[in-house]
């Protein structure tokens, strides 16, 4: 019976501490750790819960960094003090989980930030941490960009190009985040595509790169051979770069020339630019036809009904705009579509409704749209010209 009872006055605080630390462990990680000490890598926490507090360190730290209430040198301790709580995290990750490209690649990058080096000498164990980390890891796009974008901050240009281009064969799709880091760092339009894979997704992202640099025209003859083989995205930015120098007749003649796509989807996108760019040239029938017709090939796809009503609305068509308005909505509601999708469609049925004169049918529409989407100023203000015409309080009241 005694021994029992020394046994239970042993197990109680024992079993505290242990709840105390598993507690810890998932509330604060590196404040387990920190107490746990070499034990850490038997009761701490998982190397899953101590990255998401990396995250969560570099992340704060990176708000301090940019609070300018703060002095200058509160901030940068407060930065550093994040980066080193976050190194410590990482260490122990991985003691419990060697080899994780991932932990090696942000152990890298946060000692960087911490010591950068001064010459290639002191860069080598930095770079042969970042390579250890892309081997281990050879097919997860994420991570070759992140290691890219580290290597471009390195000034490490030519090993970076190889990780996003690798990351775009693996990946197409994470073009615009690759171009978006390229651009951060000034290169050239031209530089970019001459070095990444030329293909529909990277010609998309490259566009807004191309065109603030005014090269719409260079822009239009490099997606050109693509065509056949295009996205409705490609085929989009393709004829945008037509539509910002006002090239619509230029637009039509490719677009006509290049006859219709065999697929809808691509076809009604054809359709809706060649729409676009005869509204433009005061062509408004040929423009509603083939607005018309681009719908009716894709009638579940909002864009393109959204399309047809604001051709309606300009070409003061409003009882027109108002019914295909009305049948986008049926559509996105049927979709579950964002509130500010519809908030859009029901701008647009209060500026029809307001052309022809009927104010009161306006406000309703307006308010619609603007308890849809209270952060939108052009409903609010909408709503706030129409009001005095109907005699409608303030705000939402009705």
């Amino acid at each position: 019976m005694r021994v029992g009872l020394v046994l239970a006055a042993v197990a109680v605080p024992a079993y505290a501490t242990l709840a105390t630390v598993f507690y810890l462990s998932e509330r604060s990680p590196s404040a387990a750790t920190d107490r746990l000490g070499t034990a850490a890598t038997v009761l701490g926490p998982t190397p899953l819960r101590m990255e998401r507090e990396v995250d969560e360190l570099l992340q704060s730290g990176l708000d301090a960094l940019g609070d300018s209430a703060l002095p200058p040198a509160v901030r940068l301790d407060a930065y550093r003090d994040r980066l080193e709580r976050a190194e410590r995290l990482l260490q122990r990750s991985l003691v419990a989980q060697p080899g994780r490209a991932e932990t090696l690649y942000k152990l890298a990058a946060v000692r960087w930030e911490l010591d950068p080096p001064l010459d290639d000498v002191a860069a080598s164990t930095h770079l042969e941490m970042i390579e250890r980390a892309a081997t281990l890891a050879p097919a997860v796009p994420g991570l070759q960009k992140d290691i890219g974008e580290l290597l471009v901050k390195m000034g490490r240009w030519e090993r970076a190009m190889a990780y996003f281009v690798r990351t775009l064969e693996l990946d197409p799709g994470r073009s615009r985040e690759v171009v978006e880091v390229l651009r951060q760092h000034l290169i050239p339009a031209r530089e970019m595509l001459d070095r990444l894979p030329r293909t529909p997704d990277t010609l998309v992202a490259l566009q807004w790169a191309f065109f603030d640099e005014g090269l719409e025209v260079e822009y239009a003859n490099e997606v050109e051979p693509l065509l056949d083989r295009a996205t409705s995205h490609l085929l989009g930015a393709y004829s945008r770069s037509f539509l910002r120098r006002r090239a619509h007749a230029e637009l039509i003649g490719r677009l006509t020339d290049r006859g219709a796509y065999d697929d809808p989807e691509l076809e009604a996108e054809r359709l809706l630019q060649q729409s676009s760019a005869r509204f433009e040239l005061g062509e408004v029938e040929a423009a509603l036809i083939d607005a018309r017709a681009a719908r009716e090939l894709q009638p579940e796809v909002a864009r393109y009904g959204r399309h047809l009503a604001r051709t309606h609305l300009r070409a003061q068509r409003h009882e027109q705009a108002i019914e295909e308005a009305r049948r986008v909505l049926a559509v996105l509601g049927r979709q579950r579509a964002s509130r500010a999708a519809r908030a859009s469609l029901y701008l647009l049925i209060g500026e029809a409704e307001e052309a022809r004169g009927r104010a009161g049918s306006a406000h309703k529409a307006y308010r619609t749209a603007h308890e849809l989407a209270p952060d939108d100023p052009v409903a609010a203000r909408a709503m706030e010209r129409v009001r005095t015409s109907v005699g409608a309080p303030r705000g939402l009241s009705r």
